[in-house]
C-alpha cells in the first residue's frame, strides 16, 4: 500500500508511530517489533497494531509524509494559522514562484533552512490529500 493508504487506514498517530520503530537498518528482522524487510529498502513489512494482520507499505513515502508536514509547519507555520489557511498561503506562494522562475527558496527567519518549490508543492499536495480526507495531526 502507498503511504497515502497507510495514513487513511490508520490515521496519523499510527503512521508516525510505525516510521519510528522502523530500525536504522532495514534488512533486520525484529521480532519485538513485529517488522520484516522486503524488497531491500525501499519497503517494509509491518504488523498493524490494530489488526494484527501484516501489511506492506512504502516506507520512503510514509517518512517523505512527514517530512512534508514538517515543511510545512517550518515555512507556513501550519500549527499557528491552522492547516487550511496554512495550505492556501503555501499554494499562491508556489504559484507566485513558478510564476517568478523560482526554483529554490529559503526560510524568511533561517537563511540555512532551503526547500526547492517541486518539493514544497509535492508537500502541499501530500498534506492537502490528507486533509481532504480528514487525517490530520492532531488526531
Amino acid at each position: 500500500m502507498t503511504g497515502i493508504e497507510y495514513f487513511q487506514k490508520y490515521g496519523w498517530s499510527h503512521a508516525v508511530q510505525s516510521v519510528s520503530r522502523i530500525p536504522s537498518v532495514y534488512n533486520e528482522y525484529s521480532p519485538e517489533l513485529k517488522t520484516v524487510v522486503v524488497n531491500g529498502n525501499f519497503r517494509y513489512a509491518m504488523a498493524a497494531e490494530i489488526s494484527k494482520k501484516k501489511t506492506e507499505v512504502y516506507v520512503t513515502e510514509l517518512k517523505q509524509i512527514i517530512e512534508s508536514e514538517k515543511l510545512l509547519e517550518d515555512f507556513f507555520n501550519l500549527n499557528l494559522v491552522g492547516i487550511e489557511k496554512g495550505l492556501s498561503n503555501a499554494k499562491r506562494e508556489m504559484q507566485d514562484m513558478e510564476e517568478q522562475g523560482i526554483v529554490e527558496f529559503n526560510h524568511r527567519f533561517d537563511d540555512d533552512l532551503t526547500c526547492t518549490t517541486e518539493r514544497m508543492k509535492l508537500a502541499i499536495a501530500q498534506i492537502d490529500h490528507l486533509y481532504q480526507n480528514n487525517i490530520t495531526k492532531s488526531e
